[in-house]
């Protein structure tokens, strides 16, 4: 499923400097202990392609598998009573 959205960028094109941008592609990563989102942008002027990258500035919390659990087995118990 392609997510295509226009929107108006901080930057703009970094080929013709338009503001308005759409989005074909997002990809979330998670590397060296961070998150970002990669997108594919595509200037609706000069139909110049190129990828940016937002950065999420919070620390990653590693998962917690216990409390998944936990909330697996009470869903089950409420649900087969």
């Amino acid at each position: 499923m392609v997510n295509i959205q226009t929107t108006s960028d901080l930057i703009g094109c970094i080929i013709c400097g338009a503001k308005k941008t759409i989005v074909s592609d997002s990809r979330p990563v998670f590397k060296n202990n961070m998150h970002y989102t990669r997108r594919k942008r595509e200037c609706v002027k000069c139909n110049a392609a190129y990828w940016t990258k937002e950065v999420i500035d919070h620390p990653v919390r590693p998962y917690e598998y216990s409390k998944v659990k936990r909330h697996l087995i009470k869903t089950v118990r409420l649900n087969t009573t």
